[in-house]
């Protein structure tokens, strides 16, 4: 593809050739732009392997690597030669389809997941050949039907593929039309009128109290399956299938999910209502974006706001910096990025008094202001 990005060495991953997951953004609004100028459709498939860390577990990373490196072989045996590959994060696989209708794209990727599922995949284990079986979902959302830009089109493709998941795994499922269920579906008139009142007796938002009400439900009946290390987070961001993977990632490690937002607003009331060590805040979300968050809220002592996004340019990142937030991870992120963000040192965040430091160590990089910053390089210029 001749979009933006040389295809040398380093903006290659070096186990299965793709993209790396920092170019990702990039290459999907070249692509775009491209296709404005043809008048053509671009189809997005965003994959990941089905249950990884229990391969990982069971079997070893040997497996996992060769699990990837297979998934990998069988995306690019689609390849028509202008098609884009890229290590979207972890098990996570990404494929730009240019001048690929959303049909023809389903049925190129529903073969490729027939194929996998009944790959056998080889790898070594203490000096011995084994195999094992993996499967992948995915899903496929394409440009203008689904979404006008970039951001748009990757949280249709998101939701197609957070709603694969949830109903089975190892399939693939289109973006469909979004269309919100009103209260009155679920509850009795009375129940909506006690709602309203409450509401207004509280001076807070009825949305507020039912996600509270849920919350503890959801509580009530988890099943948990590690001890929470005591720490509490707010997952804000509006693509579902985001949401589920940083809640999987936290759980497992002991967080607590007080709650989640899938827009700006809700997130400044639930911010400015109940603390939370963490918050974890995207960028581009409709109602108010992750920047217009951060200059509403009413931070609090303690309390840690890193930003998970794709949108990561310098101008970006700095902005986030002086509005108060404390680190950034660039989508898409491994686990372990994740992680460290959560556990850093205070005096490895983001210092709002070296922002002109800040400003000279990427100019000194010669990074253009429009290119995402990879992960290394934001811990690096602002370390």
């Amino acid at each position: 593809m001749p979009y933006n990005i040389e295809r040398a060495a380093d903006v290659l991953d070096c186990l299965t050739g793709f993209l790396k997951p920092a170019y990702f953004m990039l290459e999907l609004e070249g692509c775009l732009r491209a296709a404005d100028d043809d008048c053509e459709d671009v189809t997005l498939l965003i994959a990941d392997i089905d249950n990884m860390l229990s391969v990982n577990d069971r079997y070893g990373h040997a497996a996992g690597d060769a699990a990837l490196k297979t998934l990998a072989e069988h995306l690019k045996r689609a390849d028509e030669k202008n098609f884009s590959h890229i290590r979207y994060g972890g098990d996570a696989f990404a494929v730009i389809m240019p001048s690929c209708e959303k049909e023809k794209a389903f049925l190129t990727i529903e073969k490729i997941r027939e194929a996998y599922c009944n790959a056998d995949i080889l790898f070594e284990s203490e000096g011995e050949a084994k195999t094992i079986k993996c499967s992948f979902t995915g899903g496929i959302a394409t440009y203008r039907e689904d979404g006008q830009n970039a951001v748009e089109l990757l949280r249709k493709a998101e939701n197609a593929l957070y709603r694969a998941k949830t109903s089975g795994r190892n399939k693939i499922c289109i973006a469909k039309e979004e269309k919100m269920v009103t209260k009155t579906s679920h509850y009795a008139t009375e129940q909506l009128h006690r709602l309203s009142a409450l509401a207004k007796e509280r001076g807070i938002g009825e949305a507020i109290i039912l996600r509270e009400a849920l919350d503890e439900i959801l509580k009530k009946y988890a099943d948990k399956k590690s001890p929470p290390n005591g720490k509490t987070v707010l997952i804000v961001d509006d693509a579902p299938f985001m949401r589920m993977m940083l809640k999987d990632i936290l759980t497992k490690k002991g967080y607590e999910v007080r709650g989640e937002a899938d827009n700006g607003k809700t997130a400044v009331e639930v911010i400015n209502m109940e603390f939370c060590d963490f918050v974890l805040l995207d960028i581009a979300m409709p109602e108010m974006d992750g920047i217009g968050v951060l200059q509403n809220i009413c931070k609090r002592d303690g309390q840690r706001i890193i930003m998970v996004s794709a949108l990561c340019d310098p101008p970006t990142v700095i902005e986030c910096v002086e509005h108060g937030a404390d680190y950034f991870v660039a989508k898409p992120f491994q686990q372990e990025t994740l992680v460290s963000a959560l556990t850093r040192p205070s005096e490895q965040c983001f210092d709002r008094s070296k922002l002109d430091e800040y400003a000279k160590r990427i100019s000194e990089t010669k990074i253009p202001i429009d290119h995402p910053l990879t992960q290394p390089e934001i811990e690096k210029i602002f370390k």
